[in-house]
């Protein structure tokens, strides 16, 4: 659930020789009219992302930020940055030690973005033809993922996706599938999957997957027994990820389970040799260090590149 937190962490250290060449961006799951709702965070470069009009757009129309909730008004918004803005001048006065100051500029770099035309341009969904985003599919996850693209344009480098409950499905309609797995399967698999061909489909019509890594993955994986609800509980000891894009090779499959898909066999990749993937991908070497607050080395990972599959 963090991996994005700590990938995004680590781009933003190895990027970020100027803090004012990074901008926080809130990433959130559209829904068919093109409304927001929740939220994610990626660290993306600001080059082109100037400021623009601070006119937004929600399903077509002109709004007030689109990435707030209703019970947040624009009045409100200002009124937040504003307080903001008096606090960090209050306490960079009695801590002057740099460090206010470093969450401030970090601070107006999110509120320019989300003042910024690209940002505008890029969450209006509306800019796409109907084809395709009935080939996404009409659905939150689909046009989540259809926005993810349109970010990739934009030039944001790190993106995440969450998947969005399903409605009236079983087991609320995600992947926990604690009970009926095989029936839920059916009706999670079929969205899952257009949403994704699609998603690499037009990445790579738009010449944009050969420098685009597309990580599919989960938290970990089934039980290889059913239990008493023909359903699957958490296991931890083997589970796939699926990689597509960024230097990865097609149509490769590397390693094994043992024969009930318990225990890994062959070719056992382990969570540090994943993120090292994903930093060479990034062009970031596997090998790099970041700093605390304390000036203390930390290693982004003590993994090996999965060489077979790139």
């Amino acid at each position: 659930m963090y991996l994005g937190r700590v990938i995004g962490r680590v781009w933003c250290t190895a990027k970020n020789a100027a803090l004012e060449s990074q901008r926080l961006l809130l990433v959130q799951p559209i829904t068919p009219e093109g409304l927001p709702t929740g939220k994610q965070q990626v660290c993306t470069d600001a080059t082109g992302a100037g400021a623009g009009e601070t006119v937004y757009y929600c399903g077509g129309k002109e709004c007030s930020f689109p990435f707030l909730p209703a019970e947040v008004p624009t009045v409100r918004f200002d009124g937040r940055r504003s307080l903001l803005n008096q606090v960090n001048q209050h306490l960079d006065n009695v801590h002057r030690n740099g460090t206010l100051s470093v969450y401030d500029a970090q601070s107006r770099q999110a509120f320019d973005f989300l003042s910024s035309s690209q940002a505008r341009q890029a969450f209006d969904l509306d800019r796409e033809p109907t084809t395709v985003r009935d080939r996404y599919g009409r659905y939150r996850f689909g046009q989540s993922v259809l926005l993810a693209r349109r970010l990739v344009e934009a030039g944001v480098p790190l993106i995440r996706v969450n998947w969005v409950r399903v409605a009236n499905a079983l087991n609320n309609g995600h992947w926990d599938t604690h009970s009926k797995n095989t029936d839920a399967l059916k009706q999670l698999m079929p969205l899952m999957d257009q949403t994704y061909s699609a998603l690499l489909e037009d990445l790579e019509q738009r010449g944009l997957l050969e420098d685009t890594l597309v990580v599919w993955m989960a938290e970990f994986g089934r039980t290889p027994k059913i239990n008493g609800n023909a359903g699957r509980d958490h296991w931890g000891h083997v589970f796939s990820t699926a990689l597509a894009g960024g230097g990865v090779k097609g149509g490769v499959v590397h390693g094994a389970s043992d024969k009930i898909a318990a225990y890994p066999k062959d070719g056992t990749v382990r969570p540090q040799d994943l993120t090292a993937t994903i930093y060479h991908s990034l062009g970031i070497s596997p090998e790099s260090e970041i700093h605390d607050s304390q000036g203390r080395p930390l290693a982004i990972t003590r993994g090996k590149v999965i060489h077979q599959i790139m």
